[in-house]
């Protein structure tokens, strides 16, 4: 049995992985002018296998050399790592870097953000809720919302989620609590953070938009089929408004006093009971 190729094999993985951290130090010390080392070394070992009259130990210091060749690559390469914050830089060589942003190497979760609209009317208490027109929940009713743009807080994209998604402006938000169950979204690691917030009907006028396939009103104790963690999220909801109402009716300059009178906040306070 020749066991040489095993040999050359097993001496392959274990010299690049020994490159590797000499690359990361090198360039924490020396900087990437060092690859001129990297050459020289190469160029030795690969001239050197060329008069080696044993194979195996010809062809080890061949992979030895061209290692030493691809470490020269690796060692820029390593500067860009450094630059992106994925690798601490040298405290003495701070000034050759141009470190303008810090990306996490790990994974992380996205953040949304939803908006539930309560209406009232006649003596009725009703939720605002979009028809998905696409997966994950296709055809599912869902409160408005979506994922949160690197340029606004989750209040911000809330609102701006509840304008695309019904063409609704709303004004004062309540916020409920945060949802991170693990496996609350089939897409990716999702945390939501939810909004809630009262309006009179006759003040809104939805209409679907974005990906929303359909809008539509529903009584607070007859919900439709709802997607993700929704029935969750409106039941908590239900008991922050309250709560807030409440606050309303002993506070004059409360947003909503705006669009109520003190029997309209009452009657909220019996539905939602």
């Amino acid at each position: 049995m020749n066991f040489e190729g095993i040999v050359i094999g097993v001496s392959t993985f274990l010299i690049i992985g020994m490159f590797h951290p000499i690359v990361i130090k090198s360039e924490y010390h020396f900087g990437t002018k060092c690859w001129w080392l990297f050459t020289i070394f190469g160029i030795a070992c690969t001239i050197a296998s060329l008069f080696i009259g044993n194979t195996l130990l010809a062809s080890i210091t061949a992979v030895i050399g061209f290692s030493s060749f691809w470490s020269i690559l690796e060692i820029f390469e390593q500067r860009e790592r450094v630059n992106k914050g994925w690798f601490p830089a040298n405290p003495k060589r701070k000034g050759e870097y141009k470190i303008t942003s810090y990306n996490y190497r790990y994974p992380h979760p996205a953040i949304t953000a939803d908006c539930l609209l309560f209406a009232y009317h006649k003596g009725e208490l009703e939720v605002l809720l979009i028809e998905r027109g696409g997966e994950p929940y296709k055809g599912y009713w869902a409160i408005p919302g979506g994922f949160m743009e690197m340029d606004e807080t989750t209040e911000s994209c809330s609102r701006r989620e509840m304008m695309e998604e019904t063409g609704i402006k709303v004004n004062y938000l309540k916020e409920v609590k945060s949802y991170s169950n693990v496996n609350r979204d089939p897409r990716e690691r999702v945390v939501t953070i939810t909004y809630c917030t009262l309006e009179q009907k006759d003040n809104v006028t939805p209409e679907a938009g974005d990906d929303a396939q359909n809008v539509a009103w529903f009584p607070i104790r007859n919900l439709p089929k709802l997607a993700f963690d929704h029935k969750e999220m409106i039941i908590d909801s239900i008991h922050v408004m309250k709560c807030e109402i409440e606050i309303a009716i002993k506070e004059p300059n409360h947003p909503f006093n705006s669009s109520f009178t003190n029997k309209e906040l009452n009657e909220c306070i019996k539905i939602l009971n």
